[in-house]
């Protein structure tokens, strides 16, 4: 109740200014890059990425090693659906899904606050030197190509 009252107290907006039509008249949020910062303070232009399930379901888009798992457990699922009867495949699909969805939740969570809290997955690859191609190894090559498969034409690994 105090939410909308607090609405129907607000004044109506004001005519836009000239600075405002002005604004309007450029490209959508959308079509402008997004720049990013980095803790140092450097600023980058943010790559644009492709959409998931382009990625995964066009045959034409290449595959990361991420994609292919992902298309091995969805085939998994649909081969419960099909080859079990209807009490195992519940049983079977419903364990499937809270496994994930608690992976997911967790595992992010987790990884989320590391990251946030102590700076994690930065130290961890500064520490391997895994974005280094001279200490990086088997890693640096295969997480560029990771990427480099993942991005946009705008996106630099180095």
């Amino acid at each position: 109740m105090a939410i909308n009252q607090r609405l129907a107290k607000k004044k109506p907006a004001a005519r836009a200014s000239s600075s405002d039509e002005a604004a309007s008249n450029s490209p959508p949020a959308d079509e402008k890059a997004l720049t990013g910062r980095t803790p140092d303070g450097t600023a980058f232009a943010v790559p644009k990425t492709r959409d998931m399930l382009q990625s995964l379901f066009n045959p034409f888009t290449p595959k990361t090693t991420f994609d292919l798992f992902t298309l091995l457990v969805l085939s998994t699922h649909l081969l419960v659906f099909v080859a079990f009867p209807l009490a195992t495949k519940r049983m079977v699909l419903i364990a499937s899904f809270a496994f994930w969805r608690l992976c997911y939740n967790g595992g992010l969570g987790w990884i989320l606050n590391w990251q946030s809290s102590r700076h994690g997955l930065v130290a961890l690859f500064k520490r391997n030197g895994w974005l280094d191609a001279s200490r990086g190894g088997n890693v640096y090559v295969w997480l560029k190509a990771e990427l480099e498969a993942k991005m946009g034409p705008d996106y630099s690994f180095e």
